[in-house]
């Protein structure tokens, strides 16, 4: 698929992750999206893909009318205000690396964690292979801004299913890497692995209607934009109607009807 059109199941866009595809807007695809914040909007996908959107506008709002001076983000410590501005009139703030340099930062870069040290730490963190939790990053590779992808995908974990990165391995391999429902083999859930972009992607299935992040966690099922067991279950939690499915299936009423006539 190209442009739009592709598949954003599970994909991160600042604040925003993907869930599913929402009806269109102005005949223009769009996606439901949740924000870090816990607010659900239905955002475009091509704004998404250009970035132009990354979040439901809790960001714009602390840009605005937050104070950053003494707080840190990641190596950086903000010391003071900097009268810089972008384009869209956000404010840039003066910080200090754990180093030493001092650079002026935007505050967008700082609150959705493009930028969290200076450049000459970044560099020097790429050349390790182990980043700070430990996380093996020539297996999971880093982002532009340096940032440990294992990091984030723990963090995403946490966020929006209450589990660890280590968790949902130990679940993967419990499950022996295979589909709870189809039983076909899922892709590798490392970056860097044969696998990885397999259409058999891993998605993390759970009950909407239970509140507890962790305890709404069911299984690793397999994902895909037109097909794939989590998007054929999409919010059926309710095993009574999927035994009213299954004999609906096996008998169907008009066949039964059609044959008396």
């Amino acid at each position: 698929m190209k442009g739009i059109y592709k598949d954003l199941t599970g994909q991160t866009f600042g604040r925003l992750t993907a869930e599913r595809q929402a009806d269109k807007i102005n005949r223009r695809i769009a996606w439901i999206c949740k924000c870090s914040c816990g607010n659900v909007t239905n955002v475009l996908a091509q704004s998404l893909i250009s970035h132009a959107t990354k979040s439901c506008g809790c960001l714009h709002n602390e840009i605005i009318s937050n104070d950053l001076v003494g707080k840190t983000f990641g190596r950086w410590e903000v010391i003071g205000e900097s009268k810089k501005r972008a384009s869209n009139g956000y404010k840039y703030w003066t910080c200090r690396c754990d180093c030493g340099i001092v650079n002026e930062v935007s505050g967008e870069s700082l609150l959705i964690g493009r930028s969290t040290q200076c450049y000459a730490c970044g560099r020097k963190s790429m050349q390790k292979q182990l980043c700070i939790e430990g996380h093996d990053t020539h297996i999971w590779g880093r982002t532009a801004s340096y940032s440990c992808r294992a990091c984030i995908k723990n963090k995403h974990l946490l966020t929006h299913y209450g589990i660890t990165l280590a968790e949902f391995i130990d679940l993967y391999n419990y499950q022996k890497g295979r589909c709870c429902v189809c039983k076909k083999e899922l892709g590798s859930y490392m970056p860097r692995e044969p696998g990885f972009t397999k259409a058999s992607r891993i998605e993390v299935d759970h009950d909407h209607r239970i509140k507890n992040k962790r305890a709404s966690v069911r299984g690793l099922l397999c994902g895909g934009r037109w097909a794939g067991c989590n998007r054929k279950l999409g919010h059926i939690d309710s095993s009574e109607w999927l035994a009213n499915a299954a004999e609906y299936i096996a008998n169907p009423p008009a066949q039964i009807f059609l044959k008396g006539q």
